[in-house]
């Protein structure tokens, strides 16, 4: 078991019990405890837990996205969705007939169906949300990607999905993250699978753009899996903070 994902079942053991002893967790993962106390520290420093004497307990996690407090993606949909078609209908100026593209799972990269749908384009996605969505009249073609099914994300993700993307170049990909801070310049998931996916994404792509809704800044994930630098652009509905990375478009008030 790789590191990230002994973290994950870490997180989840002290989300269920409210605590657990390094010695408990020593004898699940059949590790050392310096192993261990090496877990604990990160998951620390990050901000999800608290060190205690003989083990951690949960922290507050109100401003950091994880697995435990991510909300189902139909109950997203709806949720800030004047910025997330402000920024879709901006990034898709990029997009031409006869692009390969790659969209993302979530919910910020839906209402990119109302500004493609006239395209002659391919798409490729793991966003299964996104097929109940394209209109009927859509002129390009979509490809969805297998993998590992998430009923509440309704979206793919995993060892074959990732298989799969390497299989193909993209001109343009448009991703999603569920945190981002420009201080740090880092871009973060809580997801390791997902997270993963869109590394291989990055790799693959001649393009990437990073699509954001401003509740997204100064959220700390579970994964960072990019840095802010590796994107061609990063479109957000609105911003007025310091710190803002050369490649930001501010999409409020622009129109296509």
């Amino acid at each position: 078991m790789i590191t990230e994902e002994r973290k994950v079942r870490i997180m989840e053991l002290i989300r269920k019990n409210g605590f657990v002893s390094v010695r408990e967790l020593m004898k699940l993962f059949g590790i050392s405890r310096s192993s261990i106390m090496r877990d604990l520290k990160e998951l620390d420093q990050q901000g999800f837990i608290y060190r205690k004497h003989g083990g951690a307990s949960l922290k507050n996690t109100s401003d950091l996205m994880s697995r435990f407090n991510e909300p189902a993606v139909r109950e997203k949909e709806m949720i800030n969705s004047e910025a997330k078609r402000m920024v879709c209908r901006k990034a898709s100026e990029l997009v031409t007939d006869g692009n390969n593209i790659y969209i993302d799972s979530g919910t910020t990269v839906l209402w990119m169906r109302e500004y493609l749908k006239d395209k002659q384009i391919n798409i490729v996605t793991p966003n299964a949300l996104l097929l109940t969505k394209i209109p009927e009249n859509f002129k390009g073609n979509i490809i969805l990607l297998g993998g590992d099914y998430s009923i509440p994300l309704e979206s793919v993700s995993g060892m074959i999905t990732s298989g799969m993307l390497e299989n193909y170049s993209f001109d343009y990909s448009f991703l999603t993250a569920n945190g981002t801070d420009f201080t740090r310049g880092e871009v973060y998931g809580y997801n390791v699978a997902y997270s993963n996916n869109k590394k291989t994404v990055l790799q693959r792509s001649s393009k990437a753009e990073l699509l954001i809704d401003s509740s997204k800044l100064q959220l700390t994930g579970f994964c960072k899996w990019a840095d802010i630098r590796e994107f061609d652009n990063i479109f957000i509905d609105e911003y007025t903070g310091e710190n803002a990375p050369d490649n930001l478009v501010i999409c409020k008030g622009k129109e296509v």
